[in-house]
């Protein structure tokens, strides 16, 4: 550390830096051109990665925070395994699982992360992540609690006696939400792509085949064991999507 700080890194405002390339856009947009500012190899190593960190968006800033009570550690493979658990800073493994939904999607997809022409399909599959991010802490919650469907009082009767149907969970009322925000994003993110395409300003396959064969998977099952949960059966839903209901 004491090395970094006695290490001195100049920037000069106007000119680029390959190192610190986000530090000379930072300087350009603060300074004059031809001056010299200076930074402890510290600071502006702490810097780079801040600005790079949130330049791509603030989904990541979305992924949980390791604490003691955090509502999955019973399934957190690091708490399993008794690793050192991150205390205080943000999880691991869902921004590795983040990292990686983005990266199949853009290589999907042929869209380059770092390309400032594919700005607009990178923020759209970055949204797709945050969504399957949800959808798979609200499969946590199921998985605990399998019972999708359940009886509410929706009224009462003449004699007095309380009117029962049967309604669908708050939880499962949220995952039927994220299923179609993620398919929307999609439909979005396909639409954009086959324009851009066509006008030659992004190539690779188009990505509405990649869209088509979702919507051909038009049912998504939460699989629960009933023995385990000692659940009824019949409340046990599917979460179903008619591609129609997209138009």
């Amino acid at each position: 550390m004491s090395n970094q700080i006695s290490q001195i890194v100049s920037l000069v405002v106007g000119q680029a830096n390959d190192k610190y390339p986000s530090m000379s856009n930072m300087i350009r947009a603060n300074g004059n051109n031809g001056e010299e500012v200076s930074f402890s190899k510290h600071q502006a190593d702490a810097i780079e990665r801040y600005i790079n960190s949130r330049i791509d968006g603030y989904q990541l800033a979305l992924t949980m925070i390791c604490n003691e009570k955090c509502p999955y550690r019973d399934s957190c493979p690091l708490a399993m395994t008794k690793t050192e658990l991150p205390t205080g800073k943000h999880c691991p493994l869902e921004q590795g699982l983040f990292g990686i939904r983005v990266a199949k999607l853009c290589a999907e997809l042929n869209v380059d992360m770092r390309n400032p022409k594919h700005y607009i399909d990178n923020m759209t599959i970055r949204e797709v992540a945050v969504v399957e991010m949800l959808m798979e802490r609200l499969s946590a919650e199921i998985a605990r609690d399998p019972l999708t469907v359940q009886e509410q009082v929706v009224g009462i009767s003449g004699e007095g006696e309380p009117v029962l149907k049967d309604e669908v969970t708050a939880h499962q009322h949220r995952l039927d939400q994220l299923v179609k925000r993620k398919f929307d994003l999609l439909k979005t993110l396909s639409a954009t792509r086959k324009e851009r395409i066509s006008q030659g300003l992004a190539t690779g396959e188009d990505p509405s085949q990649y869209f088509a064969r979702l919507q051909n998977k038009k049912t998504i099952q939460i699989e629960a064991s009933t023995k385990e949960s000692g659940q009824d059966p019949d409340k046990l839903i599917s979460v179903s999507i008619d591609p129609r209901e997209l138009e």
